[in-house]
């Protein structure tokens, strides 16, 4: 049903984001992908040996939902709502799904409900009613999500205010045989809080304008196969679109099957991208459990940052 469900997004819009690399004079480069997570490396000391990295303490433990305003859930939710797709089963809570969860009202001012991407859950996962104990991250906008923690008798579960649960979007633009390899595994995507959607029409990749902008998801993977198959006439017009989405934000990989020949073009050969040499850079993913494997550290780590 769900391999169904994705095939039925197969024609809507797709997106796409890649990674930039940035040098600091002669110390070592500080790698940071273009709508993705920001990795720093050490510095190193005059005398050569690279500084000891330093263990930080988390000192923060648990924000209280009495500090949280009605309007930053309002905010945060409208943040994400555009990159979410409403899960299959609702009221589902897993690790990695973002939830909205209605809350009993208390004299201490929380809101009436709480948006936020599930970090644990007990016991395992399942629907909210069987749900002791939560463990739930409240995003805040270009800062470090904070943890919240919510008891069994703090969620108000109604008929009126049911939890709903979401999963992110990811959209694929792929061949069929790519295509097929990716659905082999569609459940993973799912158990990791991921909505796979397949795209292959190149017309909705044409004449993006900002009002296309909003609608669109925040995660994308582009084939080199699939682009090696657009018609000479579009070529241009959909690698333009394609920048555009870089521009825009969005996190992109590009799908470069370890079945390839070795001469075969991937993406930073069409958009004259170098590793260490150029701003930007894309991840190339061989296998579909890489795919996976990538779009989930990296969304992990873009999210806790704090994303835009």
């Amino acid at each position: 049903m769900l391999a169904q469900m994705a095939l039925a997004t197969f024609l809507r819009p797709s997106w796409l984001s890649p990674h930039s690399i940035e040098f600091g004079g002669k110390e070592p480069p500080k790698v940071h992908w273009v709508g993705g997570a920001k990795l720093v490396h050490q510095n190193q000391n005059e005398g050569g040996k690279q500084n000891a990295p330093q263990k930080k303490k988390e000192e923060r433990g648990y924000r209280e939902l009495s500090t949280i305003r009605l309007g930053d859930v309002d905010e945060a939710f409208r943040s994400f709502s555009n990159y979410l797709k409403p899960s299959a089963l609702p009221g589902w809570v897993a690790p990695n799904y973002f939830c909205m969860i209605p809350l009993a009202a208390h004299a201490d001012g929380r809101p009436s409900a709480v948006f936020g991407r599930v970090r644990t859950c007990f016991p395992g996962d399942g629907y909210s009613e069987d749900a002791q104990e939560m463990e739930l991250f409240f995003p805040n906008k270009g800062r470090k999500a904070d943890l919240l923690h919510l008891w069994q008798d703090e969620i108000q579960i109604s008929s009126r205010t049911p939890v709903r649960s979401f999963y992110m979007r990811v959209k694929f633009l792929f061949d069929e045989d790519e295509l097929a390899e990716h659905l082999e595994i569609e459940n993973q995507f799912i158990q990791a809080g991921f909505a796979p959607e397949y795209a292959g029409n190149i017309l909705d990749l044409l004449g993006l304008d900002e009002k296309q902008k909003a609608t669109q998801p925040r995660l994308f993977v582009a084939s080199s196969r699939w682009f090696d198959s657009i018609p000479g006439s579009v070529r241009a017009d959909v690698k333009e679109s394609l920048t555009r989405l870089i521009g825009w934000n969005r996190s992109i990989f590009n799908y470069h099957s370890s079945q390839l020949p070795l001469d075969f073009p991937t993406l930073n050969r069409v958009f004259d991208f170098k590793h260490g040499f150029s701003d930007i850079s894309f991840y190339e993913p061989a296998t579909p459990q890489q795919t996976l494997d990538i779009i989930t550290r990296e969304f992990d780590t873009l999210f806790q940052q704090g994303m835009a």
